[in-house]
Order: C-alpha cells, then structure tokens, then sequence
C-alpha cells in the first residue's frame, strides 16, 4: 500500500468515525464531542498554526 493509499484509508476511516458526532451537533452550538474526537484523532492540532500550539506551518485566516 502507498503512502497515498495509506493516507486515504486512515483519512476515510477517521471520517467514518467523526461524521455521526458532527452531524449531532446542535447548529450554531460547539460540538464538545466533536472536538474531542478530533482531538484524540490527533486532528485538532493541525487546525492551527504553529506559533499557537498547532502543527501548521501557515496562519489561519
């Protein structure tokens, strides 16, 4: 399996994990549970850039 491949199953494999709590969420709410699970996916950090604890090399905007 490549790299790509490999990426693309652990990308589909979080997302079948995570889609039920986002689509749970009240609108307009954060989504506590979501947040954690990005969190545990080892997601959350890469929202974000580096001079703010992230793991991004560009800003946010």
């Amino acid at each position: 399996m490549s790299d790509r491949d490999r990426l693309a199953s652990d990308a589909s494999a979080i997302a079948r994990k995570l889609v039920p709590i986002a689509t749970s969420g009240a609108e307009g709410r954060v989504n506590r549970r979501l947040i954690g699970g990005l969190a545990e996916e080892g997601l959350l950090p890469r929202l974000f850039p580096r001079r703010a604890g992230g793991t991004r090399d560009e800003d946010v905007s």
